[in-house]
């Protein structure tokens, strides 16, 4: 599952910003309503294979997810609902 998600978020890296926009919105809204995701282990796969990424693939998917975040209605609270380990790498 791990390559799975490293490989998904590589070519997800590779789209125009506005199409990663248009992603992370639908996962931010899928996360919103269904918080438990944090309770899981995916979470912490979903950060091992960002991290695992080069640089400038993790400045592009950093900066659009804060982006989609903090646009949404309750972007804020949201932020702190990710673990910290996950806000940290976001450098918030």
């Amino acid at each position: 599952m791990r390559k799975v998600i490293r490989t998904w978020l590589g070519v997800i890296s590779r789209l125009e910003n506005n199409e990663i926009l248009t992603v992370f919105t639908a996962f931010i809204d899928i996360y919103e309503r269904e918080l438990t995701l944090c309770e899981k282990d995916y979470f912490e796969v979903l950060f091992e294979a960002y991290q695992s990424l080069e640089e400038n693939q993790r400045v592009i998917l950093r900066d659009c997810f804060v982006e989609v975040v903090l646009n949404q209605y309750l972007g804020r609270h949201t932020m702190f609902t990710l673990p910290m380990k996950v806000r940290s790498a976001l450098v918030l």
